[in-house]
Parts: C-alpha cells; structure tokens; sequence
C-alpha cells in the first residue's frame, strides 16, 4: 500500500495534535528509527559511558580524601558526560525537524533515511549557530540573574529573594512554551534569531493554554513510554539501597551491570524526547496553519491547474 502524503498544514484540536503525533510517530519509524539507531543511540551511549565511569572513577577505594583530592577531574568527566546526552537531544530535534521538512518537500509523502541525512547535513550548521546564540544569551541572564541574588543576600531580603525566584520561575515557564518552536522557526522560515523568537510569540499567541497542555501530555506519553528502559536502573538501584540499609555502608560504586542498566536507561530517554519533539513540530505545522493559512492559499494558486488539491491531504 502507498503511504499518503501526510497533511501537515492541518488546524489541529488537542486530540487531533495528539492522535497526528503518534500516527506520524508510526507511520515513518522505519525511515527515522534507522537515524536514531544509527547515530543518536551512539551518541546517548558514549555520553552514558562517558557519566558512568567518572562516578565509578570517584567511588573506588575507601579513601575519602584521595577520593575528594579527585573531585575536581571526576566533575569534568562527569560534566562532559552530561554535555555528549545534551548533543545528543540537540541531534534528536535536528533530526525531526529534517524529518518534518522532508515530508513537507515529498510530492508522494515517501521518504527514507538518506532523505533526512541528508536535511541535517544541510541544516547541522544554522543548527549549531542557534545553539551557541541561545547559549549565549542563557550565559548572560544568568550572570545578571546571579549578580541580583547577591545582591539581594547582601543586605538579606529573605522575602525578595523568594519573590525574584518566583516571577524567574514563572517567567522561564511562560517564555519556554512559545520559544519550544525555536528550533523549527530558525530553520524552516529562514530568520534571524530576533525575528525567529517574534515569530514563536506570535504563533502561540492566543493559543498557550492548549499549546502548553499538548506539550506536557506528550511529554507523558514519551515519559511512560520510556520509564520500561528504566526498569533495570530502578531495579539495581533499590537492589543497592536495600543492600546498603543492611550492611550499614553506603555503595556508590558502578559496576558493568549497572553501567549497562544506565546505557539501556538513555533508550528511556530518547523515546520521550522523540515524543516531544514530534508534537512540537505537528502543533507548529497546526499553528501555521491557523496564522497564515497556508493550504488555503495553496489552494487558491492551484485553481484553473491540473493538481488535485486533495493530494495535500492525508
């Protein structure tokens, strides 16, 4: 049977958003599940191994202080750990955003793996620059954010401190939702970041409450999902509290098993970003959509042409 072209230019409810991720979830795992085997798996992995041998580095031996004398290289291990899963998320959303744009381009909505390949060498380096920029500005606030709180525990305002942290919290929580289209913005529509973030605030504009909740039930649906690559972490885990509660010394120690459980574990998490990030860009596609209306327009240019019009739906 042919596979349709997939109607992403749709106005979505909150079932449909839901019900289109986990048909286009389905419908093209073949052809991105290849991408995620083959290189973000490794990625996660590396990262994985990277994490678990600077915490198996820092428990060997008993010597506290000889332990504590290697902090300080322990935590760069560890850190680098954490940045190689951090690339590896980042090459998940560049990988669905090509996915996405891929099945935008198809004139017959088939696409395989070298089709996105190919998006995310195209696409790797603004990508990268987003990145940096975000980063950047991320450094910056949180230098102003630090300077404030020092401020503020200088001449001890126990209660404005609390009340920064408030409305920090809650406006992290408001700017994160429009901005989740950041990435998409940047590299479908071709803006510079300025413009790319008006254009976020735009799109979710009268639309937050529903973009938010879609997000966050995705986000649950990844996070079930992904909890059954978790179970054998949990379960060495509980394994090891219960055995240290017994013997009346704590171990932090990794052995192969555990660092296999944590390895199996990185599956977990790449299965909720995956969710996550493919209801990003299906309610992004729905958003434009309901801004711009674009298979409206589509439409009217196809008049007196010999296209069908119904080839653009799924």
């Amino acid at each position: 049977m042919e596979q349709q072209r997939f109607h992403l230019f749709k106005v979505r409810h909150f079932t449909d958003a839901i019900n289109d991720t986990l048909a286009f979830a389905r419908d093209y795992f073949r052809q991105y599940g290849y991408v995620l085997l083959t290189l973000v798996a490794p990625i996660y992995l590396v990262g994985s191994f990277v994490y678990s041998s600077a915490m198996t580095s820092f428990a060997m031996g008993t010597n506290f202080m000889r332990n504590l004398s290697r902090m300080g290289a322990m935590s760069g291990l560890g850190f680098a750990g954490i940045m190689i899963i951090a690339l590896g998320a980042l090459v998940i959303h560049l990988l669905f955003i090509s996915t996405f744009l891929a099945v935008e381009q198809s004139e017959d909505g088939r696409i395989d793996h070298t089709d996105i390949f190919r998006g995310m060498r195209e696409h790797a380096g603004r990508m990268i620059v987003l990145y940096l920029q975000v980063l950047l500005i991320m450094l910056v606030v949180a230098g102003i954010c630090g300077l404030f709180v020092f401020a503020l525990i200088s001449i001890h305002a126990t209660a404005l401190l609390f009340l920064g942290a408030v409305v920090l919290f809650a406006g992290a929580g408001y700017i994160a939702v429009p901005l989740s289209f950041l990435s998409i913005v940047y590299i479908r529509e071709q803006l510079p970041l300025g413009p790319a973030m008006s254009r976020c605030f735009y799109l979710v504009r009268s639309n937050f409450w529903w973009t938010l909740l879609i997000l966050f039930v995705a986000g649950l649906i990844g996070g079930f999902a992904g909890a059954v690559f978790q179970i054998p972490a949990m379960i060495l885990n509980f394994m090891k509290a219960f055995t240290s509660v017994r013997s009346g010394s704590l171990d932090f120690g990794m052995g192969t098993a555990d660092r296999v459980a944590m390895g199996l574990s990185q599956f977990g998490s790449i299965v909720t970003t995956t969710v996550t990030a493919i209801a990003t860009c299906i309610q992004y596609y729905s958003l434009v959509e309901k801004k711009d209306g674009t298979t409206l327009l589509q439409e009217i240019e196809n008049i007196g042409t010999d296209k069908d019009s119904n080839d653009y739906y799924r």
